[in-house]
């Protein structure tokens, strides 16, 4: 997974709201084992949902590959 300068928004991108993530730049490998932590609110699980495509890109440039379904079962979700 590699997210390049990505921002994320739980709007559809055209309603004049702020993106929820900016900036949000992460590379993961194959084999990598990554832990996100952080206090209440600070976008932990947003984070996860803007890479799964639940929230809506507004810029940047992710790639992925594997499947959102494999990602989940990596997960545990």
């Amino acid at each position: 997974v590699k997210l390049e300068k990505c921002s994320f928004s739980w709007g559809d991108g055209s309603d004049g709201v702020e993106p929820t993530l900016r900036d949000l730049s992460l590379h993961v490998t194959g084999g990598d084992m990554v832990a996100v932590v952080g206090v209440v609110g600070s976008g932990k699980s947003s984070s996860l949902a803007g890479i799964l495509g639940e929230m809506k890109k507004v810029s940047g440039n992710l790639s992925s590959n594997v499947s959102n379904s494999h990602l989940m079962k990596l997960l545990n979700l």
